[in-house]
């Protein structure tokens, strides 16, 4: 399993709005948020070796506490 930092797959802009979805949306919309705004940027991602489905999931766990520790 491959581990990277957010902050190597987005850049701040796109981090920003990453919190700005969490921030916005009730619990039950931010993984179809998250799903559609990582579609978006699907291009930049896939050059980066990170599939935007993923991506969301990954996000939304660790919102939601289902992963305790990545390192």
């Amino acid at each position: 399993m491959r581990i990277k930092k957010l902050e190597d797959i987005l850049n701040k802009e796109q981090i920003e709005k990453v919190f700005e979805i969490v921030d916005t949306c009730n619990s039950e919309d931010v993984l179809s948020k998250l799903k559609l705004y990582f579609k978006k940027i699907g291009k930049e991602l896939n050059d980066k070796g990170v599939y935007h489905e993923y991506l969301a999931w990954v996000v939304y766990a660790l919102l939601r506490s289902d992963i305790k520790d990545l390192q």
